[in-house]
This record gives structure tokens, sequence and C-alpha cells, in this order.
């Protein structure tokens, strides 16, 4: 892994059309499906992710 502040890792979506709900921490991508309650709010991954694709 390589630590990259949150503008940075926008940087790599631009030109692209982010996907809701945009660039989150990993658990906030799709809360309401999380398998392991440890892993969501405090304390989970601090990671962010997101999806662009080409408009």
């Amino acid at each position: 892994m390589t630590p990259r502040t949150r503008e940075q890792i926008a940087g790599f979506f631009e030109g692209l059309e982010m996907l809701e709900p945009g660039l989150v921490s990993t658990t906030g991508w799709r809360a309401e499906d999380t398998l392991d309650p440890s892993l969501a709010g405090p304390g989970g991954a601090d990671t962010l992710c997101g999806v662009g694709r080409v408009p």
C-alpha cells in the first residue's frame, strides 16, 4: 500500500464519472451489505474506494 491523501486518490478519477456513493471509506461503500459487523464504524478499515467510468 502507498499512503495517499483523499485529494491524491480523487485525482485518479479525474475525467471519469464517479458512481454513487463516490469516494468513501471501504466500510461505507455498501454498508448495508457488510457481512462482518466488526469492519463497520470506528476501528474498521481505514482505506478509501470508489468506482469511476468513462462518460
